[in-house]
């Protein structure tokens, strides 16, 4: 009873119907596979359809199918055994690409000419932690469901540790991001900000205006002041517009959220730090009329403060960076995506004050809101402002209303999942990050980008990346040369010249990598996959592969073809029995 349930069982495991059904189901998947390659990228069709555990248990399944199939008709006859031989070639065959997949390493190593490496990158996502230059921790983020194409608002992850009462917390996760700034009341130092709504005809726009910094709605300019005393309110609400003043002004630095106020002229002779963030900031020149010189950059044409700009150097154990900030237009640099949305640099130039905007928002010692606005004949009116009441101002048209008061204004960066088919994509995880009896602090870290935060006076580095795999050697690149085709510039034929370094016993191996010529060491494999000319030098990217699978899908593919031939020459065998039986026959009759 045991043996006929059993034989029930491999018979319908090992059934044409289902073989045929999961023939199917695999043609329509590569199908889906395709179109999603198409219309969304290559690394989508591969998470979501060939590398999906669905995708996998299918091809599972159908090696079960197949095994079945032959066992079902054991012992075999000798007409049959091509039959078998095929069904065996392509068990073989599936099992070498399973073992690809559950055993095999895949992954790149992108290296420029002098250049060498000891790591090469994975498939995966990991989040590393350094300490100034030096890495402390590295978590694979995959571990915790992250990497992929969904979504997750909540993962419910406990903290990890990563140096002595330190933890970092996993709090959500998107596989795609866009970065949205926000204005937050959590600052850990006082700094004021108010949200207003301005109404200009039937226009309506909504911003943030931060103490002591000039915003522009619709060519409107607007400010916003804090008096300290009853004595400095006086003199802002009563002050005339004023001329040219007696310094070059200020310039404001927001990192990670908080926002320092530096005179340009402290910064002019040498490097000033900035607080406790591990940076410094240094004015390399002011430009009282700055414009775009003919041959590119910036240049100044006069010494009247038409088009103020200042050139700042920043720098930190991390980058140095040079940036240009223009006092009429301070979001040049982020609108033409030329800087780095975590950390702006704006300068404030002394000679268009702040409370001479046709706008200026004053708050008093106790809170309190007053206008000042300055007409187009230079006459100034006053007026107290209540909080979330619409009020109609002097200036022709123009209406505002306070929505928001913060007294602890920090402004910062969320990150939002954009809408649409996204191909280059930049994923993004939000943390928690804790330190002894420091309140904890969230933050969104991009992939490819990394976050600089300061803890106890200690600066770190939060970086997402793809996930690193150690060689167990060190490849370095002599030299890379690339072929084109004469009379045109496509590639013909691109090669690597590398030394490998194996420390274990100390020898050099000089290797030469070319298209379809790999080359072998340590278990892996290497070939020459692509090179990239985008940045100053040229760089060659090689394929690292380890892959246990392939030996046995290549004797997978020479049994299946012998089966075939063996089925081929079984059956014409047959057919030539069966003309000879009709022969002898038609003869006997």
């Amino acid at each position: 009873m045991n043996e006929n349930l059993l034989m029930t069982l491999l018979r319908a495991l090992g059934s044409l119907r289902l073989a045929a059904a999961l023939l199917i189901l695999v043609l329509v998947a590569m199908g889906f596979a395709t179109i999603a390659e198409k219309n969304q990228s290559t690394e989508y069709a591969l998470a979501n359809y060939y590398l999906s555990s669905w995708f996998i248990a299918l091809l599972t399944i159908m090696c079960v199918n197949i095994l079945a199939a032959v066992i079902v008709r054991y012992p075999f006859p000798k007409h049959k055994m091509g039959f078998i031989i095929t069904h065996l070639g392509i068990i073989l065959t599936l099992g070498g690409a399973l073992m690809t997949y559950f055993l095999g390493v895949n992954g790149n190593i992108t290296l420029a000419e002098g250049e060498q490496r000891s790591e090469f990158v994975l498939s995966g996502d990991q989040l590393n932690i350094y300490r100034g230059n030096t890495l402390i921790s590295k978590i694979d983020l995959g571990e915790y469901g992250m990497g992929g194409f969904e979504s997750e608002d909540n993962l419910s992850i406990e903290p990890i540790a990563f140096a002595e009462n330190m933890a970092i917390e996993p709090l959500a996760y998107l596989p795609h991001s866009k970065p949205r700034s926000v204005v937050t009341n959590n600052a850990p130092r006082e700094s004021h900000a108010l949200h207003v709504k301005f109404i200009l005809g039937a226009h309506e726009h909504e911003m943030w205006l931060f103490e002591d910094r000039k915003e522009v709605v619709d060519g409107l300019g607007a400010t916003y002041v804090v008096a300290k005393d009853d004595i400095e309110l006086g003199q802002l609400m009563s002050r005339k517009a004023s001329g040219d003043g007696v310094s070059i002004g200020h310039v404001y630095v927001t990192i990670s959220g908080n926002r320092y106020k530096l005179n340009v002229e402290e910064c002019m002779d040498t490097p000033k730090s900035i607080e406790q963030t591990g940076y410094s900031i240094k004015v390399l020149r002011y430009m009282p009329q700055a414009r775009v010189a003919a041959k590119g950059g910036v240049e100044n044409v006069s010494d009247k403060p038409i088009n103020p700009a200042i050139e700042v150097e920043l720098t930190s154990d991390q980058s140095n960076e040079k940036r240009i900030a223009f006092a009429k237009y301070p979001n040049l640099g982020s609108m033409h995506g030329e800087e780095d949305p975590e950390i702006k640099v704006v300068f404030e130039a002394s000679g268009a004050s702040m409370p001479d905007s046709p706008i200026a928002i004053v708050q008093g010692p106790n809170g309190d809101l007053y206008g000042r606005f300055t007409l187009s004949r230079g006459q100034v009116v006053t007026a107290e402002l209540p909080r979330q009441e619409r009020v109609n101002t002097p200036i022709s048209a123009v209406s505002l209303e306070v929505l928001q008061q913060f007294d602890r204004a920090m402004a910062g960066i969320e990150m939002v999942e954009p809408e649409g088919i996204v191909k280059n994509r930049v994923p993004a995880v939000q943390v928690r990050i804790t330190a002894g009896e420091n309140p904890p602090s969230e933050l969104w870290l991009r992939k490819y980008r990394a976050m600089p935060v300061n803890i106890d006076g200690v600066s770190y580095n939060f970086a997402y990346l793809t996930k690193q795999a150690d060689l167990g050697f060190t490849i370095r690149l002599n030299d890379f040369k690339k072929t084109t085709y004469p009379g045109t510039g496509a590639p013909r034929s691109f090669e690597s010249n590398i030394t490998i370094i194996d420390p274990s016993n100390g020898e050099e191996e000089t290797r030469l990598i070319k298209m379809n010529h790999p080359t072998e060491y340590g278990g892996y494999t290497f070939f020459q996959s692509s090179y990239d000319q985008s940045r100053d030098a040229e760089r060659s990217t090689l394929s690292v592969a380890r892959d246990p699978g392939m030996n046995v899908a290549f004797a997978g593919y020479i049994v299946l073809i012998a089966g075939m031939i063996i089925v081929m020459l079984t059956r014409a065998q047959e057919h030539k029995l069966e003309m000879e039986l009709l022969e002898a026959m038609d003869q006997g009759d």
